[in-house]
Order: C-alpha cells, then sequence, then structure tokens
C-alpha cells in the first residue's frame, strides 16, 4: 500500500525552508515574499493516470503513465517525470508532479511520472534511490507493445532533487556501473531538462540548516568527508566529462532560495556549451505551475528539444 504524507505537513516544511534560508538584501526578501510555494503545486488539478507501472517489486516502484487523449500522433513522445523533495518522501512524492505531468500529457506527450526509494525509505539512498530512477527508465522498452509510446524520443525531466536524478540517471557511465552497484542505463535518452536541479552534492551538502542540504547526508550515507568517491560519483557535475553528448538544458529562478542559480551555475560554468536559462522573477516553484511564466518558458524548451 502506498503512503503518502498529507499536503500540509509537505507545505509547513516548505514554509520553513523558504523562510529560514539567507537572501541577499532587502529587495530580495521582498521580492521572495510572493514567490509560489508548494501549495500552488499542489493544487493544479489533475486527472488519474491512465495506468500505474510497477516497475520492481517495492511499494515505491511505480510509475503513472498518462496517454494523451487525441489521436493525432500514431507514438508520442515520452517525458519522464522525477519529483523532488530533498530526496525524502516525507518532504514530496510523485503525487507532487501529478498536475504537472496532466498538464503536459494535454500538450501531447506520454507523461511516465515516477515514483522511487527515497532517502528515508528503510531500503533508500545509494545505491537504491538511483537504480529505481535507471529501472524506471528502462522499463519503458516493455511498454512499447502495449501502449503508443514512441522509445526514439525520451526526454529526461526532473524537479529540485528530481533534477539532480534525472541528471545523474543519464551521465553515470555504464563502464562504471559494476564497481558502484548501479544499474545500467539501457535505454536511450534525447535530452534533460533540470529544473532547479542539484548539480553538486558535496557543495549542496549541509546538515546544519533548513533546506535540502540536510537530505544529501541521507541519500548518500555520509558526508562527504566520509564518502568522497560516493560524492563524486553522485554528483552530475563530475560526471558530465564521461558523456558530453545528450544535450541538457538547465533552468532556474532567478529568486530561487532552495537552489540558487549559483549553485545550478557550477555546472554551466564548467561546461559553458550546457544551456542555463534563469527565469526573472522566478523562484523554485514556478516552473512546474501550469500557465505562469516560467511554465511557459519550460515548455518551449521541452518542445524544442523533443518534437
Amino acid at each position: 500500500m502506498r503512503i503518502f504524507v498529507k499536503n500540509q505537513i509537505l507545505l509547513s516544511f516548505y514554509i520553513i525552508l523558504v523562510l529560514t534560508m539567507t537572501f541577499q538584501g532587502p529587495k530580495t526578501i521582498a521580492q521572495a515574499q510572493d514567490l509560489m510555494t508548494m501549495k500552488e503545486v499542489t493544487s493544479v488539478d489533475f486527472v488519474e493516470s491512465d495506468t500505474t507501472i510497477q516497475y520492481d517489486e517495492d511499494a515505491f516502484n511505480f510509475a503513472e503513465l498518462r496517454i494523451p487523449k487525441n489521436n493525432l500522433k500514431n507514438k508520442f513522445p515520452v517525458l519522464v517525470i522525477l519529483h523532488g523533495g530533498c530526496w525524502l518522501s516525507a518532504v514530496a512524492n510523485a503525487d507532487f508532479m501529478r498536475g504537472y505531468a496532466t498538464e503536459l500529457a494535454r500538450e501531447g506527450y506520454a507523461t511516465y511520472n515516477v515514483e522511487y526509494r527515497s532517502a528515508d525509505h528503510p531500503e533508500g539512498g545509494w545505491p537504491n534511490t538511483f537504480n529505481d530512477v535507471r529501472n524506471a527508465i528502462n522499463a519503458l522498452s516493455s511498454l512499447s507493445a502495449d501502449y503508443p509510446i514512441n522509445l526514439d524520443k525520451i526526454l529526461l525531466i526532473g524537479h529540485s532533487a528530481g533534477g539532480h536524478l534525472a541528471l545523474w540517471a543519464s551521465l553515470f557511465p555504464n563502464n562504471l556501473s559494476n564497481d558502484y552497484a548501479i544499474t545500467p542505463l539501457n535505454t536511450k535518452i534525447q535530452g534533460i531538462v533540470s529544473l532547479a536541479g542539484i548539480v553538486d552534492l558535496e557543495k549542496y551538502f549541509d546538515p546544519t540548516n533548513q533546506s535540502c542540504g540536510r537530505g544529501v547526508g541521507r541519500l548518500m550515507g555520509g558526508s562527504p568527508e566520509e564518502l568522497p568517491d560516493l560524492y563524486q560519483m553522485g554528483s552530475p557535475v563530475n560526471l558530465y566529462s564521461f558523456i558530453s553528448n545528450t544535450p541538457i538544458v538547465l533552468i532556474s529562478g532567478e529568486l530561487d532560495p532552495i537552489v540558487t542559480v549559483d549553485h545550478v551555475k557550477i555546472l554551466s560554468d564548467a561546461h559553458p556549451e550546457i544551456q542555463h536559462l534563469i527565469i526573472p522573477q522566478s523562484g523554485h516553484f514556478e516552473m512546474v505551475v501550469p500557465q505562469t511564466e516560467a511554465w511557459k518558458q519550460t515548455l518551449n524548451i521541452i518542445k524544442s528539444m523533443i518534437d
């Protein structure tokens, strides 16, 4: 049976998180008061998925598949959606992205909203959380006989901690899989859209504050000092050089206090060929709330990468 945390608990966490972040200057504080919160995301209307795919044995190993209702295409491009929540189910789960997935299905894409074992699951963290994401993606190959999905057009989209997992899932090199007990990725990915995604686990790690930095240690099983090799192999900024032919777009809200523009720039500055879109007057959540200006800019990026 799936266990989900009440939205009020989730909202309370993010309110505390945003209020305890350090902002630069009084203007930014005033602007931040008008930023969207988790409440707007979880209030988005959604329709139930067409089917739920159990991609592995655990109760949290499932994905919601939504197929567009129009018949304009024989097979639809697939958007693999990975929710955030500091890698903790006590913060967010697949429910968080149901409205987002619903709206993208209305735009003509098959959406595959993935749940995975978070770091607070008894068996979560490295490597299982990471392997769940790859197992979910690999499971798509077995679905094409029964559902009208185009396996030649698969785009990974992740928000926040999910943006980290989307980048990691595509970039971790298969030839090192055995060394780290990681599932090989056997599915071709056309591109990655990271929405306010964490790119460097070592720099984001911070067990002392109220941000998602506290979740990093639980995800990895210790601190960067204790596990330097795992942090190296778990951070997209360190993996890009292994596989640099997958198109990547990083998207940030200019005023995001949770995953700041400066943090995301760690990856785009290291690899200038990666596009980094910074959306003015936007925070952490606007980009996953349909019909906002941030959503519209994000949708244009998705269309340019997959159509």
